[in-house]
């Protein structure tokens, strides 16, 4: 079986424009820091109320990861196959469309080597892939730092 585990990690929110407060009646110390904690606040000046969305930047989506582990040439066309990644190509033209930041692949090398995996591999545009591979050379050096703690500790 074929395993796909999809991070998508939470927006990233915009720069606080220390400026923008200003010139919306709020003094700097604590409610600039309600603001960017993303809490509204009654001018110091006016009777309005200073939202985060009147003093912030824009937010930028948060990074996309894909971790996959196709262990066998056999299960590369249930790759290309899988319907609820379509989200994810690059080719989408949905108004849903996601962009994959990286894919960390857990597939052996002759498994990532083939031409049906690196077409799969080129549907996802301009992601940046990380061959983690799961080959016997990785079990003593242990790719994820956690890892690493682990082996030692156990």
């Amino acid at each position: 079986m074929s395993v796909i585990c999809v991070c998508e990690l939470p927006e990233l929110m915009g720069k606080f424009d220390p400026k923008k407060a200003v010139a919306l009646g709020s003094k700097p110390g604590p409610k600039f820091s309600e603001l960017q904690s993303a809490k509204s606040v009654k001018s110091d000046s006016s009777d309005i109320m200073v939202h985060p969305s009147d003093v912030m930047g824009p937010s930028v989506p948060g990074p996309i990861v894909l971790l996959v582990d196709c262990p066998t040439e056999a299960h590369v066309l249930e790759l290309l196959s899988v319907e609820s990644l379509s989200s994810y190509f690059a080719d989408c033209s949905q108004e849903c469309a996601k962009t994959v930041n990286f894919i960390i692949h857990l597939t052996p090398t002759s498994v990532t080597a083939t031409p049906n995996y690196l077409k799969w591999m080129k549907r996802f545009g301009s992601a940046q892939h990380i061959m983690a591979g799961h080959e016997m050379k990785n079990v003593e050096i242990p790719i994820l730092k956690s890892s690493a703690r682990n082996s030692i500790t156990t």
